[in-house]
């Protein structure tokens, strides 16, 4: 039989790997089957727990006791001794005890009296009672089937030992393989030939996704897997004919079409540049070399591309901690419930009263990194979702925003407070700075400030609070830190209100229920200067009862040049506010309007709302839906008329560890925009600068936020 071309040219390169002894450095991050294989799961093999001396001590007395009643039943002078009834109850290491001791009071005689304060272990007892109940059965109890041995090692397993999504019928299992490979050998079509698990160098790939899960119920199990990614397309099962066989070798590596729908989640639209080179290596049943002007296209694109694999490269990382931790959540989750009552009172028992009631530290430290990679499915070039102040950059790896800072609160024994925090990423260099308005002196600088005040406590009444300097704003329901919101990306509404504010402002609680204030700022955007002339506002809170809140804040002064009070801009904010337990949901209006100071003075309108929901599923999970919409008529917002309506839904998982709390994110965001200057970037430049323009967008955001807290 004569070998094909490809034959060839697969066993030379493979002839000449193995002579000259060249290899292929991998770097494969297995997230969900590497991350969970380091806990053995005690719901599978039950290992006892070492005894103490005192159980090992009364184990033994129980033993001396049972070979005096059998003596004594053996002699005919008194009846079996049997457990008494539960008379008493006493705590051993956070089990239950029940005292031993003789059935009547013959059997007490002979016994004596210091079988009277025996405290024995519950679980010993049951031990004891197993072993009885075998012996009058004469059946042994079922055992579980290879449940000798650990077998999750085996070949086709995934190494794990347990589930956190674990049901009573369903276990689900879900496996990203995302590898990174660097060949010596330098390929120029990036082509990794002579290998069923490496296919391409220089490139992070997701090799394999797939998803499933066993069916179990009583003796019965059915097992039910998916495959997608590198593996479905690429491994040739020793047959090279595009024509023939189970895989689809016509398009081997032409992921950038038929792979690019199982791996677009995780690789940026610079994967369609990669693609449309490697869609020409392989055709039919022949190697080819690229067209001169895909290898113009690779040569020029060559740095972008190289910077674009470090950063997916970090994310792949990032997905693999975050699959570490939802491997253990199982395992902590079981292991922090049985022992919590245990640790409760040890705690109460083994601290000294002094020690409960140390005062802490007035000071507080606090820091935090937010990672986000944002997936827009656009594809646009110069990678922005457009007229956005947050999370703007996509098909990009960034650190968002990081922060740290000290913090010092006004009370009645201490009542000087202070509050200074430093923040720098990408999401400070847009936020606080207006489309119609220049910026203020020094604004790169004020920037990496996300607070700077000092504050006081009157000694009036119920107490007067006055703070000066930058602080956060009084206006709208969403955090500028991604850390405090119940999602990861911000809404329309948050991004063009004021997420800080400089100036003073000055609160009071009227009553347990009612809490007034005041303040009085720069500017709308604290780092906008139209004029010099400040704005004023006011609050009011009030709780309708325990779970419901209602907040409105008002705003009224010149953002303009021409300070004339019929310039001014008024602005409402509503917020309503419910929470049970596990849920919190709440619903945002804002109105704001002002006449613009041109000919004509036509009067500008801003609208938005949202209506998030957020749910706790567990103490770790939750997760977050927010319908959306903002019309800003006349563009004095986002600098374009149009109207948006939005939908974002989330699933959070948190981990806490010591002083830290790690939240890993995933979101899912659709994005309309309508009007005479709406829509988002999509794809290429149709000119030097110009990238077209489509009413849609869709986004899917992996958030890693990582955040201390000294208290």
């Amino acid at each position: 039989m004569r070998a094909s071309p490809s034959n060839l040219y697969s066993r030379e390169r493979c002839a000449q790997f193995f002579a000259r002894r060249e290899f292929c450095v991998c770097f494969a991050l297995a997230c969900y089957g590497w991350a969970t294989a380091a806990k053995p799961s005690a719901s599978k093999i039950d290992v006892p727990t070492p005894l103490t001396e005192r159980e090992r001590w009364l184990l033994d007395r129980v033993e001396q006791l049972e070979k005096r009643v059998a003596d004594l039943e053996a002699k005919g002078s008194s009846p079996a001794v049997a457990p008494s009834e539960a008379a008493a109850a006493a705590r051993l290491q956070g089990e239950s005890a029940v005292p031993v001791g003789p059935a009547n009071d013959s059997a007490g005689a002979s016994v004596g009296a210091e079988t009277d304060a025996i405290v024995v272990p519950a679980n010993s007892l049951a031990i004891f009672s197993t072993k009885q109940d075998q012996s009058a059965t004469g059946k042994p109890a079922k055992a579980e089937p290879f449940a000798f041995a650990d077998f999750t090692w085996l070949n086709g397993n995934a190494r794990t030992k347990g589930s956190p999504m674990d049901t009573k019928f369903f276990t689900p299992e879900i496996r990203a393989d995302v590898d990174y490979n660097y060949s010596f050998n330098h390929p120029k079509d990036d082509t990794i030939s002579g290998s069923s698990e490496v296919f391409r160098h220089g490139e992070v790939q997701v090799t394999q996704l797939g998803m499933g899960g066993d069916f179990h119920y009583d003796n019965v199990r059915a097992r039910l897997t998916t495959q997608f990614g590198m593996y479905s397309q690429t491994t040739p099962r020793n047959d090279a004919s595009p024509a023939r066989g189970q895989w689809n070798l016509a398009d081997a590596y032409r992921y950038g079409k038929s792979n690019q729908a199982y791996s677009k989640f995780f690789c940026s639209a610079i994967d369609v540049l990669d693609a449309a080179r490697a869609g020409c290596m392989i055709q039919t049943n022949r190697v080819s070399r690229a067209p001169a002007h895909l290898r113009a296209v690779k040569t020029g694109r060559r740095v972008l591309i190289d910077s674009k694999r470090i950063l997916r490269l970090f994310c792949a990382a990032a997905l693999c901690i975050s699959c570490r931790a939802l491997a253990d959540d199982k395992e902590a989750v079981r292991k922090d419930a049985s022992s919590k009552e245990t640790t409760k009172d040890a705690l109460q028992d083994a601290q000294p009263q002094t020690a409960q009631d140390a005062p802490r530290s007035l000071w507080k430290y606090n820091g935090f990194l937010d990672f986000g990679y944002l997936l827009d499915f656009n594809h646009p070039a110069n990678h922005l979702f457009r007229d956005r102040g947050t999370t703007f950059r996509v098909d990009e790896l960034d650190v968002n925003m990081g922060g740290a800072g000290v913090k010092k609160d006004a009370t009645q024994d201490s009542r000087w407070g202070t509050e200074l925090e430093v923040q720098g990423g990408k999401d400070s260099l847009n936020f606080g700075f207006s489309a119609t308005a220049p910026n203020v002196d020094g604004a790169n600088v004020l920037r990496h400030f996300g607070a700077a005040n000092i504050s006081y406590l009157v000694p009036v009444s119920r107490g007067l609070t006055v703070q000066g300097g930058l602080f956060s704003s009084l206006i709208g329901y969403d955090s500028l830190y991604a850390k405090d919101n119940l999602e990861y990306t911000r809404p329309w509404g948050a991004d063009y209100t004021p997420y800080l504010m400089f100036g003073v402002n000055a609160s009071y609680p009227v009553s347990k229920k009612i809490t007034v204030a005041g303040f009085v700022i720069n500017d709308y955007f604290h780092l906008a200067h139209p004029n010099v002339v400040p704005g004023f506002g006011g609050q009011l809170s009030y709780s309708v009862g325990e779970r419901l809140n209602f907040k409105e804040t008002m705003l009224y002064g010149p953002h303009q040049a021409d300070t004339s009070s019929q310039f001014w801009r008024f602005f409402s904010d509503s917020i309503l506010e419910w929470k049970k337990e596990k849920v919190t949901t709440a619903f945002e209006y804002q109105i704001g309007t002002e006449k613009v100071s041109v000919p004509g003075t036509p009067r500008a309108l801003w609208m938005s709302a949202q209506l998030p929901f957020h749910r706790a599923i567990t103490e770790r999970w939750s997760a977050t839906v927010r319908p959306e919409f903002a019309w800003d008529r006349d563009g004095r917002w986002t600098g374009s008329k149009q109207t948006i309506k939005a939908f974002t839904s989330a699933l959070e998982y948190r981990l806490p560890y010591w002083k830290t709390n790690t939240i890993a994110r995933l979101e899912y965001r659709v994005d309309d925009s309508r009007g005479a200057g709406g829509g988002f970037f999509r794809g290429a430049q149709i000119s030097p600068g110009i990238v077209a323009l489509v009413p849609t967008q869709q986004l899917l955001a992996i958030g890693l936020i990582v955040t201390f807290e000294s208290h």
